[in-house]
């Protein structure tokens, strides 16, 4: 079996305006994204295509990665497609964690996007 869900890590380390297929033109704060998705065949396959920079611009995400650092990924296998819902809320667990574009990658369910945007604590000076 070679089918269940994933988190895509990347940084992107300064603000960039992106153009994401249809959904539009988004600011992209710089720090660090978290990106679920699912994949209900060629789950590997699938978490390689994103480490990759070259490909076809087909997903939300593709959009996105060229302007950001793959940080790694965390896979659970044989876990269904709406697990990456509940991987969703739970990466929004994370203090300051928010939604940055709505219905990135969550153009098949309810959710309100499939990406979460982590912001970088600035350093306190002492």
């Amino acid at each position: 079996m070679d089918s269940g869900v994933y988190v895509v890590w990347l940084y992107l380390p300064e603000q960039t305006t992106i153009t994401i297929g249809k959904l539009g033109t988004y600011p992209f704060p710089s720090g660090i994204y978290a990106y679920a998705g699912s994949a209900q065949r060629n789950l590997r396959h699938r978490v390689q295509r994103h480490r990759r920079l070259d490909k076809r611009l087909h997903w939300h995400v593709d959009y996105l990665r060229p302007h950001c650092s793959y940080l790694g990924d965390v896979v659970f296998q044989g876990q269904p497609k709406q697990k990456e819902c509940w991987l969703v809320q739970e990466l929004l667990r994370i203090p300051s964690a928010y939604y940055v574009v709505p219905r990135f990658g969550a153009s098949d369910c309810k959710c309100g996007s499939h990406l979460v945007s982590i912001p970088i604590a600035e350093p306190k000076n002492m």
